[in-house]
């Protein structure tokens, strides 16, 4: 299996306030991450960097939790949500997260916000989650289509993030078969590019880091308005037989 992950302040951001993993934690052999922190100058970069620090404790260490990835998100949001109050500088700090496990022949996610995992398989590009965010929710009611929230002013105002009270953490599982290609990205790539488009980069014949570096390069050629964090795993077609 091929993996390249690869973070970018963009064009136009003073500081990288994302942060990317990609690696293994606890009994999963492969994990990708990608956390967008907000709060402010400080707060965001800290946020998104404590995430990803906090998930990977959180699987690393033992557990009799039915549901490890979401047990290892809710304790990471706790430990946001202690940083949050006792430091009044960070009061607004929070992060989105996207964390897809891989192991075997399927991939397991975790998500909060609007941070995306795609897959593609037999060339066909399918998102796997579901942003938690303004535009979404007006998608899901038929006001608005997939292309006009991309293209909508309020599309990074989101509904979910750790640092929240309660936070709800979705869960997905989907399939990871040789020649599948797993994209975890923030909404500083989504937000350039269709889904048509996404598929059609991807399925070029490149490998997992000259993906990873085009796909970034159009980001930042379109504008680059936002940080932009890319983790990608590319299944080949030996690793049918290969073990994980």
């Amino acid at each position: 299996m091929q993996v390249y992950a690869i973070t970018d302040a963009g064009r136009q951001r003073p500081e990288n306030q994302d942060a990317v993993y990609l690696g293994p934690a606890g009994k999963y052999p492969t994990v990708l991450m990608v956390a967008d922190g907000m709060g402010g100058y400080a707060g965001g970069s800290l946020a998104s960097r404590r995430t990803i620090e906090y998930v990977l404790e959180a699987l690393d260490a033992p557990t009799e939790a039915e549901d490890p990835l979401r047990a290892a998100v809710e304790f990471a949001n706790l430990r946001i949500l202690e940083i949050a109050h006792n430091v009044p500088a960070y009061r607004n700090m929070g992060s989105t997260l996207t964390l897809a496990a891989v192991s075997g022949d399927g991939v397991e996610v975790a998500q909060v916000g609007d941070s995306r995992a795609y897959l593609l398989h037999n060339g066909t590009l399918r998102q796997i989650t579901t942003d938690h965010s303004y535009v979404q929710f007006l998608v899901d009611r038929g006001r608005m289509t997939r292309e006009e929230a991309r293209h909508n002013n309020y599309r990074n105002r989101i509904t979910r993030a750790l640092g929240m009270q309660g936070l709800q953490v979705d869960r997905f599982r989907a399939d990871f078969l040789p020649g599948d290609i797993l994209l975890v990205c923030s909404d500083g790539l989504s937000m350039y590019f269709s889904d048509k488009e996404l598929e059609h980069c991807l399925a070029r014949p490149e490998n997992a880091e000259q993906k990873a570096k085009s796909l970034l390069q159009l980001t930042l050629e379109r504008g680059g308005s936002d940080n932009v964090s890319i983790a990608l795993a590319m299944r080949e077609e030996a690793d049918a037989h290969a073990e994980f």
